[in-house]
């Protein structure tokens, strides 16, 4: 199945909210933190839900529990993967090992002159650009293509080039 939900639904609908504790059991048997870890299962669950509606049918030898159960568990398994995975300075500033705070308070200035005449898709990019993710990890969670997000950095490059921050 798809990474990506499809519109729901009537009866997907009524499937997920009927069925909707299998959320919270989820998160109890394996002690997660249900403020840290509810936004990351819920996706789970509900591509249990398709899947279930959709790929295996809801005849009897189905597993609704079950489907829905392996579906949260991968979710979280691509977060821990995603959460773990090392992270890249990216190759493109070159910061001296030795500063005096007189260039980082210049530094940190000019960074929020420029962010603050970014859209926020924009500085989203440009934050984790500065947490070291790649471009396609980067492209994977703020759900862009890859044109576009090359595109917005060219347009952020652009801005900085002609000084308009």
């Amino acid at each position: 199945m798809a990474d990506k939900l499809k519109p729901f639904t009537e009866e997907e609908k009524i499937l997920a909210e009927k069925n909707h504790d299998l959320v919270y059991q989820f998160l109890k048997a394996h002690n997660y933190s249900m403020e840290d870890y509810y936004n990351i299962v819920v996706f789970g669950y509900l591509k249990g839900i398709q899947k279930y509606c959709r790929y295996v049918g809801n005849n009897t030898e189905n597993n609704l529990d079950g489907i829905c159960w392996n579906c949260m568990r991968s979710e979280m398994k691509s977060h821990f993967k995603m959460e773990t995975a090392k992270k890249r300075k990216p190759t493109e500033i070159i910061m001296t090992k030795v500063s005096s705070a007189e260039d980082k308070v210049i530094a940190l200035e000019i960074l929020k002159s420029v962010m603050e005449n970014l859209t926020i898709r924009q500085q989203n990019i440009i934050t984790l650009k500065m947490l070291g993710y790649s471009n396609t990890e980067i492209c994977l969670m703020m759900e862009m293509s890859k044109s576009s997000y090359y595109r917005e950095l060219e347009n952020i490059r652009q801005m900085i080039v002609d000084g308009k921050f």
